[in-house]
């Protein structure tokens, strides 16, 4: 059972993780388009 909870937890960070890169690359992204329009 303590094992689960421990398993769910990282889990749960490391999908946490993985949104925040992909935001991050969505806004390096959307940063790089508007510099070429101007």
């Amino acid at each position: 059972m303590f094992a689960i909870m421990i398993i769910l937890a990282l889990g749960s960070i490391i999908m946490s993780l993985n949104i925040g890169m992909s935001m991050m690359h969505y806004g390096l992204m959307t940063v790089y388009m508007s510099l070429l329009v101007m």
